[in-house]
């Protein structure tokens, strides 16, 4: 037998008192596999809340999740236009700017203007209305066969980072000169 101590404060008068019981060993493995059930139901509802929590955080880790017409204008013009056949998964702020992730995988991001800082289509190609004619001129003769699936532009909008399907990166100056390749 195990003889354990209950303390009870609130008795009807007020006063203190203690209360002493004994625990048969059929008592306590009874308590113990209450008390493991309930550690486990614990463990099970907190694992699933932040489980749920981290969710809802690795979609919008670094920012919130906004709606289409919360874009500026020109943004929304941009995913009229140039991205019309496919499916919007989210769309996140961050400090002004958006990221616009669809469900087939690419993204577009935007500066709080509206313009488009960042193009990723691994799955097709950069849509030819935002590239530069001088960079489609210059793949098209330099690297004919490879299609543009990444395009990079600078917060000043002079240089461009371009990546092509066949692995290699292209960077661009101000004036659409070839400054680096790099495979």
């Amino acid at each position: 037998m195990i003889l354990y101590f209950f303390c009870n404060f609130a008795d009807e008068f007020g006063n203190a008192y203690f209360h002493i019981n004994y625990l048969s060993t059929q008592n306590l493995t009874t308590m113990k596999r209450m008390m493991f059930l309930v550690c486990m139901f614990l463990t099970l509802g907190t694992t699933y809340a932040m489980t749920e929590k981290n969710t809802a955080v690795e979609m919008a880790s670094d920012g919130y999740v906004v709606g289409v017409n919360q874009l500026p204008a020109a943004a929304q013009e941009v995913i009229t236009k140039c991205f019309a056949d496919k499916k919007i998964l989210t769309i996140l702020k961050e400090r002004g700017e958006y990221e616009v992730i669809f469900q087939n995988g690419e993204k577009i991001e935007f500066n709080k203007k509206g313009e488009w800082t960042e193009v990723s289509c691994k799955m097709s190609q950069v849509p030819d209305i935002l590239i530069p004619n001088q960079i489609k001129q210059r793949i098209m003769a330099d690297f004919a066969n490879a299609r543009i699936v990444k395009i990079d532009r600078s917060s000043n909008g002079r240089n461009y980072d371009v990546e092509l399907s066949n692995g290699l990166e292209v960077e661009f100056d101000k004036k659409f000169n070839v400054k680096k390749v790099n495979d």
